[in-house]
C-alpha cells in the first residue's frame, strides 16, 4: 500500500481523526509497536537478545510494546527505562512477569550497565524520544544515545530499529540539531514522517519501512504528497491487445544528440523504445546519425540536423514538419547549449505550442537549461508536458531568489508546477513526480548507484515513451520512475556491484514493465522487491 508522506503538524492530525473514528490511542500504539517486533522478526533468528530503550513519550510506549511481543515470541529482552517514563505499575509488573528485565537509565553505573547489555545484544530498539523532537536533546538523554551509537561503531552486527523516527532527528526538516541515534532500521507508521527523506535525516534513518495502523483511509488519501509504490502503479502499464499493430502504440520523435554528445541521444531513445512505444524517430546530425545508426537500429531517422550554428529557424521548420505525426517529443539530451541552439529550441516549441493537437514533450538536459534563461518559459512551451529538471536544473528554471531553501524538494515541486502548469519530475535520491494541481508523489527508497551521467536521459526517454502509447503525462512520469528506480535496483542486486553504468538500466526495463503488468501483480512486485 502507499503512505502519504506528511509534517508532524499533518501526522498528528491523522491520529486525531482515527480518535475521532473511536480507535483510543493505546490501540494505535498497540499496532506501531506489533509493526516494530514483526520488522525485527523477519531479520533476526528466534532467541537472539534484544534491548528496548523507552523514553517518556508515545515512542516509548512503542517500545515496549515491540519488546512485550518479542519476549512472547521467545526473545530474551532488557527494557530500559527514562526515570520520567510513562509506564504503570500494571505494565511494569507484567512485562516483569514474561521474564523481561526492567532497568532504569538514572545514574553513570546504569548507562555503563546499558552499554556492556548493548554489547552482547542483537538488536536495540530507539524509543528514546520521537517525532516532537525540536532542537537538540537533553544532555542526559544524548549521553544515551552516544552510548547506542558507540556500541553499533564497534559492533557492526548490532541491529539498531529507531521507533518512527531515530532519536534527536528533526521529523519535519530531517535536521541533527546534536545527537542522534544512528539507526540501521526505522519502521514509522501510518505515513512517512517527511525527515526521513531529507538529509542528514535520511542518511540517520537507515532502511525506511512504513506499517500501516489503520488510520482512516480517507483522511490518508487526502494529503497531497504519497509515496510512490510499485502496486500503486502497477495498474497503469498500458495494455499490449493481441490485434495490436505499431502504430497503435504511437511514436516518439527524439531531438537529441550532437557532434560532440552521442550517447545521450542513444540512451534516450533505447529508453523509449523499451518502454514498448511501436516507432521512435530520432533527429540528430549526421555525424551523431552515422553512429546511432550502428548503436540503435530499431529507430528511425526522419530528418537530419544541418548546420543548426548557421540556420538554426530553419532547421527547427523541418523538425516541425514531423510533429503531426507524434504523440511524443522528446527533446534535450546532448543538444548543445550554444545560442543557435537556444534559438532552434524556441522556434521548436513555438510550433508545437501552437499547433491544432501540439505533441506532449518531454523537456531535459541542455533543453531545461536553456529555457532556463527564458522569461516566463512555461508560456512559450504551453502547459501540459514534463519537463525533468535535477536540482541545478531546477533552481535555473525557478530563477534567482525564487527557491524556498527551508522547503522539502517535493513542495517546492508541487508549487512550481501549479505554476508553470507542468509535470515536474525533480530527480535527486527521492525523485518527485508533481501535477499542475497540487499533488505530488516521492520515490522513497534512495539509490546511489543512479548517480552516474546517462540515468537521466534514460529516465527522460522512458517518459517519452509512455506518453506515446496514450498515458496522461503524470502517470507516465509516475510509472516511469518506478521502473527506472526498480530497474537499477534488480541490476545491482543481481550483480552484487555498488555501481552502473546508465546503459545497464535499458535491459531491465521491459522485465519491470512486465512484473509490473502482471495480473498477480501484487504478488510479484512483493516477492521481487523487499519492502
Amino acid at each position: 500500500m502507499s503512505f502519504p508522506i506528511v509534517s508532524v503538524a499533518q501526522m498528528r492530525a491523522l491520529e486525531a481523526a482515527a480518535v475521532a473514528a473511536g480507535t483510543v490511542e493505546v490501540e494505535l500504539q498497540e499496532r506501531a509497536g506489533r509493526a516494530v517486533a514483526d520488522a525485527i522478526s523477519g531479520r533476526v533468528e528466534r532467541g537472539v537478545r534484544v534491548g528496548a530503550l523507552a523514553g517518556a513519550g508515545n515512542n516509548g510506549r512503542d517500545a515496549v510494546v515491540a519488546a512485550r511481543y518479542l519476549a512472547a515470541r521467545g526473545h530474551a529482552v532488557a527494557v530500559w527505562v527514562w526515570p520520567t517514563h510513562a509506564l504503570s505499575g500494571a505494565e511494569l509488573a507484567q512485562l516483569r512477569g514474561m521474564d523481561v528485565s526492567v532497568r532504569r537509565l538514572d545514574s553513570h553505573d546504569s548507562l555503563a550497565a546499558l552499554g556492556a547489555s548493548l554489547g552482547s545484544d542483537a538488536v536495540v530498539i530507539d524509543g528514546l524520544l520521537g517525532v516532537g523532537t525540536r532542537g537538540p536533546m537533553r544532555s542526559e538523554l544524548s549521553v544515551v544515545a552516544g552510548v547506542v551509537n558507540e556500541v553499533r561503531a564497534a559492533r557492526p552486527g548490532l541491529l539498531v530499529v529507531a521507533v518512527d523516527v531515530p532519536s534527536g532527528l528533526d521529523a519535519d526538516s530531517g535536521a541533527a540539531p546534536g545527537v542522534v541515534v544512528r539507526a540501521d532500521l526505522t519502521v514509522t507508521f501510518g505515513a512517512i514522517k517527511a525527515g526521513l527523506l531529507r538529509f542528514p535525516g535520511a542518511e540517520l534513518s537507515g532502511h525506511v519501512i512504513a506499517r500501516p495502523i489503520d488510520l482512516p483511509s480517507s483522511a490518508l488519501g487526502e494529503q497531497p504528497v504519497q509515496a510512490l509504490d510499485a502496486a500503486t502503479v502497477a495498474r497503469l502499464v498500458p495494455a499490449r491487445p493481441l490485434d495490436a499493430h505499431k502504430y497503435r502504440f504511437g511514436r516518439v520523435l527524439v531531438v537529441a544528440g550532437s557532434d560532440q554528445y552521442v550517447g545521450a541521444a542513444c540512451l534516450g531513445s533505447s529508453a523509449a523504445a523499451r518502454s514498448g512505444c511501436g516507432l521512435v524517430g530520432l533527429v540528430s546530425t549526421e555525424a551523431a546519425k552515422q553512429v546511432l545508426a550502428q548503436m540503435l537500429p530499431v529507430a528511425t531517422y526522419p530528418a537530419t540536423l544541418g548546420d543548426v550554428e548557421r540556420d538554426p529557424e530553419g532547421n527547427a521548420r523541418t523538425v516541425a514538419a514531423l510533429l503531426p505525426e507524434q504523440q511524443a517529443l522528446l527533446i534535450g539530451p546532448g543538444i548543445g547549449r550554444s545560442a543557435a541552439t537556444d534559438r532552434f529550441l524556441r522556434a521548436l516549441v513555438r510550433v508545437n505550442r501552437d499547433a491544432e493537437e501540439p505533441a506532449t514533450a518531454v523537456i531535459d538536459a541542455d533543453a531545461l537549461s536553456l529555457l532556463g534563461g527564458w522569461d516566463t518559459w512555461w508560456e512559450e512551451l504551453g502547459a501540459g508536458h514534463i519537463v525533468t529538471p535535477h536540482a541545478g536544473e531546477m533552481a535555473r528554471l525557478i530563477g534567482e531568489g525564487g527557491a524556498d531553501p527551508d522547503a522539502a524538494p517535493w513542495d517546492e515541486a508541487r508549487r512550481w508546477a501549479a505554476r508553470w502548469k507542468q509535470v515536474v519530475v525533480l530527480k535527486g535520491p527521492f525523485t518527485t513526480v508533481a501535477a499542475p494541481d497540487g499533488r505530488a508523489w516521492v520515490w522513497p527508497r534512495a539509490n546511489p548507484t543512479l548517480a552516474t551521467g546517462g540515468t537521466g536521459d534514460v529516465l527522460a526517454g522512458l517518459c517519452a515513451g509512455l506518453l506515446a502509447q496514450g498515458m496522461p503525462a503524470v502517470d507516465a512520469a509516475r510509472l516511469a520512475v518506478v521502473v527506472h528506480a526498480r530497474a537499477a535496483d534488480t541490476v545491482i542486486r543481481r550483480k552484487g556491484w555498488r555501481t552502473l553504468l546508465a546503459s545497464d538500466l535499458l535491459d531491465e526495463i521491459p522485465r519491470e514493465m512486465a512484473l509490473l503488468g502482471r495480473k498477480d501483480a501484487a504478488t510479484a512486485l512483493h516477492s521481487h522487491h523487499a519492502p
